[in-house]
């Protein structure tokens, strides 16, 4: 069963309204540079990412892009956010997704899709270190924004995830209209943004349900709850 998305007329008439307000300067002014950094008490590293799309457009298909974020564990010791457990030196990504199975937080769907099919070729990131406490709060904010929609989409659940554990020079002001474009154009800011930073892909996707996590395969649906 290949994975299905839920296509609406008024979820379409939304983003292109979406679209034009963007295109038209609704939103939130920007800084004009970013620095962020990593410090030794630091048990992992948040990246967010944005793509804006425009290598995945054609004629007549318009690619809006995404945002989401990696979460790499630079401890000694595992490390859970809910049930799911991230070893030393293991990287996950993290995003929203409107996939029939799960209209919320995803886990490895970025990475495994840059690693099977070189998706978001031309995505934008920046690297902030996360501590003890930015983890509980990583771990709140997640569970209480484990959903999506128009409005609180793949750019509003990454942009505010990161503002979470900010500090004030990594903090991207957020906009009226949230899209992966306007991110992609903050993050480029940043004194040490990356280019197509890779991101390892080493546990299967998968999301959460009631608690528990759902491992899921993008041919076959779900193989384990």
């Amino acid at each position: 069963m290949k994975v299905k998305y839920l296509f609406n007329l008024s979820v379409l008439i939304l983003i292109l309204l979406m679209c034009c307000l963007t295109l038209l300067g609704c939103g939130a002014k920007g800084k004009d540079s970013y620095t962020s950094s990593v410090e030794a008490d630091d048990i992992a590293k948040l990246s967010l990412f944005s793509y804006n799309g425009k290598g995945e457009s054609t004629w007549g298909l318009m690619n809006l892009g995404h945002s989401f974020l990696s979460f790499e564990n630079i401890s000694d010791e595992n490390i859970s956010i809910l049930d799911k457990v991230i070893a030393p030196n293991e990287t996950i990504s993290i995003g929203t997704w409107s996939i029939l199975e799960h209209f919320g937080v995803w886990y490895n769907v970025e990475s495994v899709y840059i690693e099977t099919k070189d998706k978001y070729n031309g995505r934008v990131s920046a690297t902030i270190g996360v501590n003890s406490e930015d983890l509980e709060k990583i771990v709140s904010f997640i569970t209480k924004k484990d959903k999506w929609n128009p409005i609180n989409n793949c750019s509003y659940f990454a942009l505010n995830l990161w503002n979470t554990v900010a500090k004030e020079s990594e903090y991207i002001n957020t906009p009226l209209i949230y899209t992966p474009t306007y991110i992609a154009e903050e993050l480029a800011k940043f004194d040490s943004y990356e280019y197509n930073k890779p991101i390892p892909s080493s546990s299967k996707l998968g999301y959460f349900k009631n608690s528990t996590y759902v491992s899921f395969d993008m041919e076959g649906g779900n193989e384990s709850v």
